[in-house]
């Protein structure tokens, strides 16, 4: 029955209705049918033929010639190719966009700061989606520049134009006919996939347009086992059909040993996929069949049952696996109290908590999605004494300055002035692993492409031994990859760039509250004249349009063994000496990024471009830049995350023309891609890789930087709010970040977190509250104003 069941035609895939949908959102199309027994699916052509026998409307209210269509060689519409990039761009009108409940076009939208589109299936259904549910897009069939922004629904009528229909019905007919062609030999490629992937001991985690790419390229025929990142993504974003996305994605709907996550990915998911090996799965099984040792007044449990529920109402547990979905709310139905209730993740931490099991444990790691967070570090097999650049690098006696905080783990960079009249020769001196591994050390980046920092402790990229061996630090003799810059002291205009490889001599640390306290006394000498070129440094980003929000950065929070330790946020926008190191590496990362774009060099470079609704929204925001007012929440919907490709553009908040990551080799995968690059063309080597292989790498790491971000996030959220329980009764400030009917949102930026409030008013508006209810599991804080 389950061979057969994954075995079923992908072609034969119907529309269901979404959890989410509504009686009138269904009463003007064909009832969508069940998946039960007594109800066979109807298939796509059954739900079309009903399409047509609708009563058509008796006015168009939309003039939609057929003159905008995307026209194929042959006169037909067709889709083009995607790849991973196009999930990047904004949402237009007329985007075909993959849901799980299959493709639908974007018929209209609502403001970005909602998030919300109006879509349209096959049969003319329109629905309200938030961007978040999006998988992927599937390219347009409407011509931007014809059709723009103007809406394709009628809100009165609550329907799209016959036109509209018309389009819905031929074109996803089409589609589904191109994707159930290729479905047969996808589907047993898919499952010839997942079948070698069973004999893993760790899930694998992949972007699912790289695993798209995998099963369109690859040969199972000459391989064994799966290697990823594989040889055979080899293109920077792999082109694929739309239809192929589409059957792989239906594929993979009839294996339950795939297992999908969506991640935030600026506007759309970037749709993941986590193959979990049956051994993990077997692992369930010994759980519902454990003898029972825990007990409690009302019922008993296995205690194995109840560590189960704990990881999944902690978010140990990917609550998105069938798997572990299923298993944890059939173990607690089985209590008394929530045998017939609608069960939940909080289900889990109420039964639980019943028990004294949710003490001063916190989410930790999701084992499934961030298994790589918790391998053991990268240590590479070289010899940390040898230097492969030894032969051309240079003596630099001069102080160099390492300024971080007290409690830094990884001393990445120095900074040194040397002031010749009325110039300076800044050097920004970084350390160079990679002078000891060569392209060895690439390879780490797709084992654990960024150190993890938890308030539990951090997961390092590298072996600490290597951050040992290779951090800045006094009384030692330190290699460094070092960037030379000759500044007008007077203007702050940058006169000329060199790179080097060094040997640092004398390093000099610094905290940044010495460097404050120093340059508050009134000391003059290296630090001041660094600070005073900063400033310059600075005006002259944001008279180039770069922005900063009016918060950011998170308080400090660590957990030790007399409790929680909990900082509230330092307004570092006051501190002279993040100015100063922030400056300093800014043009460092600019200057790099320049080395490598003028000798086109393959390069991760980091991007960020704005998208506007409107000109009105676009011209406020100007505004508020040109008079450089620190942004809040009612602009952050318009600025999308910076994102990572070989291609060379601007970085908006940055107010640069082009950025790379330098500055951080001991703790950030990308910069040691740069690192290579640029160190082994100095030393006449050539480069490591391509351009299309370093393209080939950026999913991956961008898709695991994602995962550690929101691992830190989940993990730092819940320490503040345990912290915060026992402040109840607190009075905090606050501003409105969200704002809802009944209630708002508030951000407490002395503490990171957002909490809710019973209360009207305006985003971006200041107010002053009471700590009234906190719930570290439950992951909400209530306060009254």
């Amino acid at each position: 029955m389950l061979r057969t069941t994954l075995r079923r035609c992908v072609g034969c895939r119907m529309y269901t209705a979404s959890p989410g949908t509504s009686a009138s959102e269904t009463k003007n199309g064909p009832a969508l049918s069940e998946e039960v027994e007594d109800a066979p699916p109807k298939t796509f052509a059954q739900i079309l033929e009903e399409m047509g026998k609708r009563k058509k409307a008796s006015e168009a209210r939309f003039n939609f010639p057929l003159s905008i269509l995307y026209e194929g060689r042959h006169g037909s519409v067709h889709y083009g190719s995607v790849s991973a990039s196009d999930i990047r761009k904004p949402i237009s009108i007329g985007d075909l966009l993959l849901l799980a409940s299959g493709p639908v076009m974007v018929v209209s939208r609502k403001s970005r700061q909602d998030g919300k589109l109006i879509v349209a299936n096959a049969v003319g259904i329109t629905r309200e989606i938030g961007i978040s549910t999006v998988e992927a897009r599937l390219g347009s069939l409407i011509r931007p520049s014809s059709i723009g922004n103007r809406s394709l629904y009628d809100p009165e009528g609550g329907r799209v134009s016959p036109e509209v229909h018309n389009l819905l019905a031929v074109e996803l007919r089409n589609f589904y006919n191109r994707a159930a062609a290729k479905s047969s030999s996808i589907q047993d490629k898919v499952g010839d996939i997942l079948r070698l992937l069973q004999s893993e001991d760790q899930p694998r985690t992949m972007a699912f347009f790289d695993f798209v790419a995998l099963v369109d390229r690859i040969d199972l025929s000459t391989c064994d086992a799966i290697e990823y990142p594989s040889d055979y993504l080899k293109v920077a974003t792999p082109r694929l059909t739309p239809e192929s996305i589409y059957a792989v994605r239906m594929a993979l709907e009839h294996y339950t040993l795939a297992n999908k996550h969506v991640l935030e990915f600026s506007y759309l998911g970037a749709y993941c996929l986590t193959v979990l090996p049956r051994k993990i799965e077997a692992r369930n099984v010994r759980i519902l069949t454990a003898p029972t040792i825990a007990s409690s007044s009302d019922t008993t449990f296995p205690r194995s049952q109840l560590e189960y529920c704990k990881d999944y109402a902690l978010g140990n547990l990917s609550t998105s696996n069938p798997s572990s979905d299923g298993l944890a709310l059939e173990i607690i139905r089985k209590h008394p109290d929530f045998a017939k209730k609608n069960l939940s993740q909080g289900s889990a931490a109420e039964m639980v908590n019943r028990y004294g099991m949710l003490n001063s444990n916190g989410p930790y790691l999701d084992k499934y999605a961030h298994h790589w967070m918790g391998s053991p570090p990268v240590k590479p097999g070289t010899s940390y004494d040898q230097d492969i650049f030894q032969k051309i690098r240079s003596e630099h006696d001069e102080p160099v300055y390492c300024i971080d905080s007290a409690t830094a783990h990884e001393i990445d960079d120095g900074i040194s002035i040397s002031k010749i009249g009325d110039t300076a020769v800044v050097g920004v001196h970084i350390a160079d692993p990679t002078s000891a591994f060569g392209p060895d050390l690439a390879a780490s980046v797709f084992k654990k492409p960024t150190t993890v920092y938890l308030p539990t402790g951090p997961l390092f990229m590298m072996d600490e031994s290597v951050s040992e061996a290779f951090s800045l630090k006094p009384g030692a003799r330190r290699r460094a990859l070092s960037v030379f810059t000759t500044y007008d002291l007077e203007t702050g205009r940058r006169i000329g760039t060199q790179i080097k490889h060094s040997i640092l001599s004398n390093v000099v640390t610094k905290t940044y509250t010495q460097v404050d306290d120093e340059l508050a006394d009134g000391h003059t000498g290296d630090l001041k004249t660094l600070s005073d070129l900063a400033s310059k440094l600075e005006a002259s980003r944001f008279a180039n349009g770069a922005f900063s929000f009016r918060f950011g950065g998170t308080p400090s929070v660590s957990v030790e063994s007399d409790g929680i330790h909990l900082a509230p946020q330092l307004n570092s926008s006051n501190s002279l000496a993040t100015r100063l190191v922030t400056e300093m590496m800014i043009q460092a990362n600019c200057s790099v990024a320049e080395f490598t774009a003028e000798r086109k060099l393959p390069n991760v470079y980091r991007s960020q471009t704005l998208e506007f609704w409107t000109a009105s929204e676009k011209l406020e925001f100007e505004n508020a830049v040109a008079a450089h007012t620190p942004l809040g929440f009612k602009f952050r919907a318009n600025i999308p995350r910076a994102r990572l490709s070989t291609g060379i553009s601007s970085h908006a908040a940055l107010g640069v023309p082009l950025y790379s990551h330098f500055t951080s080799p001991l703790r950030r995968g990308q910069d040691i891609l740069t690192h290579l690059s640029v160190a082994h063309h100095l030393a006449g080597h050539g480069t490591p890789f391509d351009h299309a292989k370093l393209g080939g790498m950026l999913p991956w790491i961008e898709t695991a930087q994602l995962q550690a971000k929101q691992c830190q996030n989940v993990a730092l959220r819940y320490w503040i709010l345990k912290a915060l329980m026992d402040r109840v009764g607190e009075t905090v400030r606050g501003t409105i970040c969200e704002v809802h009917p009944d209630f708002v949102m508030v951000y407490l930026p002395d503490y990171g977190v957002r909490a809710r409030a019973d209360f009207k008013g305006q985003i971006d508006q200041d107010v002053v509250g009471k700590i009234t209810e906190v719930d570290a599991v439950g992951n909400w804080c209530n306060i009254c104003i």
